[in-house]
This record gives C-alpha cells, structure tokens and sequence, in this order.
C-alpha cells in the first residue's frame, strides 16, 4: 500500500510540473508575449519633508524612520514629477501607514482612517491601494500626511511609499510587478500549493485502497505541501493587484502558517508510537484550538 501511495505523489508531480512548464511557457515564451504599455507612469514627488517641530528638509535626505521615536506624522510637500490627467488611477503601495493627500490645500484622497480599528490588527494593510485623479498638475502642490503603524518594519514604509506610485491602468501594473520585480518566482511561488492542493484531492483514493495510518500520512503530507507552500507564495507586491482585499489575504497567509504547523505535528505523529504520539497528536490539536479561538476573536470584531 505504500508503494500506492508513492505513485499516487509521483504521478500528480510529474502532472504538476508538466502544467507549470506550460503555464510558465505561454505566458514568456509565446510568439505574442504580454507587454506592459506606455500608458503607465512611474511618478516622482519633488519637494520637501518633516517630522513633527522639525524643520523642512529636501527629500534626498528622507531617513528610513525606523525605531519607535519616528512613529510621529511625516509630512511632505513638493510637486509631481508629470501631469496626471483626470479620471486617471493613481496606484501607491502602502506598508502599514495611514495617509492623507491634498493638492493645493485640499484633501482629495485618504488611507487606513475609514476602517474602525481592531484591538488585534492595528495596520490597515501592506496593499496597492489608489485614487482617480482630479487632475494634477506639476504645478500643483501636492502635500502629504504619513502616519506608521509599527516601530519596525521590514522595509521603510515611507521611502517604499514615494518610490512607488504609479498613474495608469492596475493591468498594466500588475505586469510591471509580475515581470520586473517578481518574474519566475511568481509560478515557482504557487506551484507548492497547487502540487498540495492536487494531493488533497487524491488523498480519498487512499482511504478506500490503503491502510489508515499510509491514508494519515499521506493526507497530512499533503495538507504540509498546501499549507506551507501557500504561505510562502503570498506576495504583497502583487497579492493586493490580484486580490484587492487585504484582511482576506492577511487571513490567508496567517491560517496557511499555523495550518502548516498543525499538519507537520500531525504528520510526524504518523511515525510515533506510545506517549510520543499521544503527545504529538495533543500539541497539533491544541495548537489549531488555540489559532481558531484567537481568529474568532480577531476577525469576529
């Protein structure tokens, strides 16, 4: 019967790798490639910036503000690099920030203040989030209010912010991001999960064919695949342009981390015996308690 269950893994990799060669093929190596348009605009802000009674300083000398004594507001001030015409996107990549926008003194666009807060999730998302354009000008003094959510974070939210605003079509976004920045890893990234995905689906052929201990531990390898390789696919670069609900995707990638850990515990019980497994099997099932009894509470708000 574990000879099945080999076969079984091997023949959905093999059909896995065979439908990523041609996914990954039709999407770089077809005679009419997709191709990012002229039409999107990487947009600079010219200007000034500071902190709260300090002094305006050129952006050039913009600090990483990391550490707890820069959670103050940042403000700048300055010019857009082009003209953006009315009705048209304006994309800004947000790292757990809040955000006001004003041109000429009035406020046209804000993020991360119209949700109420939740005691268990203080930022209000690592997502690409936009306006329609009023109409700006290079003229136009555009100012710009920045408040940070946490002391540290991976990258610098402000400088990750004004280095990536964008004016065009979310499309033709997404294909700047998935080419440039992300590439192959992009496939690689949801190839592990989709492998997994397969191996759960196959996994009832196991449980009329095959011992229940060889159904376990292939279904709790499989749901490890899954899981694991769902976390590790998430990509806030691109993730946002795909699926424009951050909460659902923080979700995600959290149930995916703990699922993972649930299944590996759960899998490894397979090849214990006595109080080992016992105690194996009581960390996994307390372990996913725990996580649900904390989302209940998190997402029930």
């Amino acid at each position: 019967m574990k000879n099945i269950s080999e076969k079984i893994r091997l023949l959905l990799l093999a059909a896995s790798i065979l439908a990523a060669v041609f996914i990954i093929g039709g999407f770089f190596f077809s005679g009419d490639p997709l191709t990012v348009k002229d039409t999107l605009s990487h947009v600079m802000i010219r200007g000034e910036y500071r902190t709260e009674e300090g002094n305006w300083r050129p952006l050039s000398d913009l600090p990483d503000f990391y550490g707890r004594e820069n959670l103050r507001p940042i403000y700048i001030r300055g010019h857009f690099s082009e003209e953006i015409e009315k009705n048209r996107i304006v994309m800004l990549r947000m790292l757990n920030v809040r955000l006001r926008l004003s041109v000429n003194g009035r406020e046209i666009y804000s993020f991360g203040y119209a949700e109420k807060p939740n005691r268990y999730i203080n930022s209000p998302g690592d997502v690409w989030h936009g306006f329609v354009s009023p109409g700006i000008t290079p003229r136009d003094e555009v100012t710009i209010e920045l408040r940070r959510v946490y002391a540290k974070d991976y990258d610098s939210p402000v400088k990750l912010m004004l280095e990536n605003i964008y004016a065009g079509d979310k499309g033709e976004l997404l294909l700047e991001v998935l080419y440039k920045r992300i590439g192959l890893l992009f496939f690689i990234g949801i190839f592990v999960p989709l492998l997994g995905l397969a191996e759960l689906l196959a996994s009832p052929l196991l449980f009329f064919f095959a011992s229940k201990k060889i159904f376990l531990r292939f279904f709790y390898n499989a749901g490890f695949t899954f899981a694991a390789g769902g976390w590790i696919a998430i990509n806030y670069d691109i993730s946002t342009l795909l699926v424009p609900f951050p909460r659902v995707i923080l979700a995600f990638e959290v149930i995916c981390l703990y699922l993972a850990s649930f299944f590996f515990t759960s899998y490894a019980s397979t090849y214990m015996s006595g109080w080992r497994k016992r105690a194996a099997e009581l960390c996994a099932a307390g372990g996913l308690s725990i996580f649900m009894m904390i989302a209940a509470l998190a997402w029930g708000e």
